[in-house]
């Protein structure tokens, strides 16, 4: 019995030391982010962000000394017609950008062009998007959910 408990202390006092926080060592490849799986001057700005068509925008805030120039948006559930973004400037300027591009399961990434460095925020505006089929047009509802990448040039 008094080895049983032991070795129970043992492996709890092992299990215990080993869970540290991880620090990159300088042999490991420096230009990825291990922790996030995103490459040097990449950075997850949100996560499952629920797209949905004509429904308020959700506004993303973003540090302006990351110096972010392009945001990537990256399915993770359903698809969405990006219609635009809404970019907001430190010195307080907002430029909507038209996209007017499908993110599906198909085209899974989508790369926008912010034009500038000193952003604080951005909206994405999905929308429904109109379809010709068999003459007629109809209108179809798309909901996603992405995952928000900011981008240095």
């Amino acid at each position: 019995m008094l080895l049983k408990a032991l070795m129970s202390t043992l492996v709890l006092t092992s299990s215990i030391a080993t869970a540290q926080p991880y620090e990159p060592s300088d042999h490991e490849d420096s230009t990825r982010d291990s922790r996030a799986g995103l490459a040097r001057g990449q950075f997850r700005l949100a996560s499952d962000v629920r797209l949905i068509a004509d429904r308020q925008a959700s506004f993303i805030r973003i540090d302006p000394r990351a110096r972010v120039s392009r945001v990537r948006l990256e399915l993770t559930n359903g698809r969405a017609y990006i219609d635009s973004v809404f970019v907001m400037h430190a010195d307080g300027r907002q430029v909507t950008l038209p996209v007017r591009q499908m993110i599906s399961p198909r085209m899974p990434r989508l790369v926008i062009d912010l034009r500038g460095r000193d952003i604080t925020g951005v909206a994405i505006n999905s929308s429904q998007m109109r379809s010709a089929r068999g003459g007629g047009g109809y209108r179809s509802m798309h909901a996603a959910t992405v995952n928000v990448i900011g981008l240095r040039r």
